[in-house]
């Protein structure tokens, strides 16, 4: 059975981005954290930027690698931690019923909020879909070092 899905963009629209991207890394951040889409949008591409020897390059807005090691720094200076699933644990409201996650699954991040998918699709719909791992908020933002936030650092 599908989840709750609730359409949110994670403030991509209101900072003055528009058409199609492949940004949910960037949006699944800014709904779990309640940090501006353009804020974490630029940190993200700062520190995509400092990375070598890949062909491929993280970026906001064409997808991230979110197996980098600067990407797995970044969420925890934001104050996440990585919480592996075992195989056949499937995208359910029972699996995400309480608390908030940005959750891992093939090609795709998405915020689950209470049980409830907030995405600009519901990737619940359709064949299961397999999750991989979640990150969970270890603390609350506030309590986090202003570096996290920053576009600054890397």
């Amino acid at each position: 059975m599908p989840m709750l899905h609730h359409y949110n963009d994670g403030g991509r629209k209101a900072a003055g981005y528009r058409g199609y991207t492949g940004d949910c890394v960037v949006r699944s951040i800014c709904i779990v954290t309640g940090l501006s889409y353009k804020k974490v949008y630029q940190a993200v591409n700062l520190r995509s930027r400092l990375e070598r020897g890949k062909v491929f390059r993280s970026s906001a807005s064409k997808g991230v690698d979110t197996s980098r090691v600067w990407f797995k720094r970044y969420m925890e200076q934001l104050g996440f931690v990585w919480h592996h699933k075992p195989p056949k644990t499937w995208l359910e409201a029972t699996t995400f019923d309480e608390g908030c996650y940005i959750v891992s699954m093939r090609g795709h991040y998405t915020a689950v909020v209470y049980g409830a998918v907030h995405d600009t699709y519901n990737p619940s719909v359709g064949k299961k879909k397999r999750v991989y791992g979640y990150w969970a908020r270890r603390d609350p933002l506030d309590e986090q070092p202003a570096s996290a936030v920053s576009s600054t650092q890397n």
